[in-house]
C-alpha cells in the first residue's frame, strides 16, 4: 500500500470489530479464503479444508458472526483480512487516493452488507474478484443501490485508492464513471 494510505494496526480493528461489524458478515461471502474447514453434518468445523470463492457464502457464517472466528481453525486468510469500512470507521488518519483524479481524501463509507442484495442481482458470474463496496456516506443508501443497479458497478478501495469496480460486463465503464461522478 502507498504510505499514508489506509495503514492501520490491524489488532486494533480487530478488537474493534466485535462494536462495529456487529451482524454485517459481508467478508463471510465477499472475502475468498483458503484454508476453510469443511463443516460436518451439524455445521462443526472438520479437519479437512478447501477454498472458498469470493461471493460464496461460508458454511461457518452465523446470523451475526463468524462461528468459528476465535477457534484455532479459523483460517489465515480470513485472520488477516482487514475490513476497509472498519479501517476508515477507526483511523481518523486514513485517507483514500482516487484512482482517477489522484486526490487524497478522508471519507467515510457505508456498510458493505447494505449492497448486498443490489451486488446480488447484478453481479455477472463470469465476473471475478473481491467486490467490496466503498460508498461514500454522502451519497444515500437509496441513491447508492439506484447507482449501482444503473452502472453495473460500484465504488471500491483496492491498494489504498478509490475506483470504479465494473459487476457486469454489460455496461460501459465510461459512462459509469460518468454517472457515479454527477452522482446520476
Amino acid at each position: 500500500m502507498a504510505s499514508g494510505l489506509i495503514q492501520i494496526d490491524s489488532d486494533r480493528v480487530k478488537v474493534l470489530d466485535g462494536a462495529l461489524c456487529k451482524s454485517c458478515t459481508y467478508c463471510c461471502w465477499a472475502y475468498a479464503a483458503s484454508g476453510v474447514p469443511v463443516s460436518d453434518e451439524a455445521g462443526e468445523p472438520t479437519e479437512e479444508r478447501y477454498e472458498k470463492l469470493s461471493m460464496e457464502e461460508c458454511p461457518h457464517r452465523a446470523e451475526s458472526s463468524c462461528r468459528i472466528h476465535s477457534q484455532v481453525c479459523y483460517p489465515a486468510d480470513c485472520r488477516k483480512f482487514v475490513c476497509p469500512y472498519l479501517q476508515l470507521e477507526t483511523d481518523s488518519s486514513a485517507r483514500i487516493r482516487s484512482k482517477h483524479n489522484g486526490q487524497v481524501i478522508r471519507f467515510r463509507i457505508h456498510r458493505p452488507d447494505s449492497f448486498r442484495a443490489v451486488i446480488e442481482e447484478v453481479l455477472d458470474p463470469n465476473v471475478k474478484g473481491l467486490v467490496f463496496p466503498a460508498v461514500p456516506v454522502e451519497v444515500s443508501l437509496n441513491k447508492a443501490r439506484r447507482l449501482i443497479f444503473q452502472t453495473g458497478c460500484v465504488p471500491v478501495i483496492e491498494d489504498g485508492e478509490w475506483h470504479l469496480q465494473m459487476l457486469t460486463n454489460s455496461k460501459d465503464p465510461q459512462v459509469a464513471m460518468d454517472v457515479w461522478r454527477n452522482r446520476g
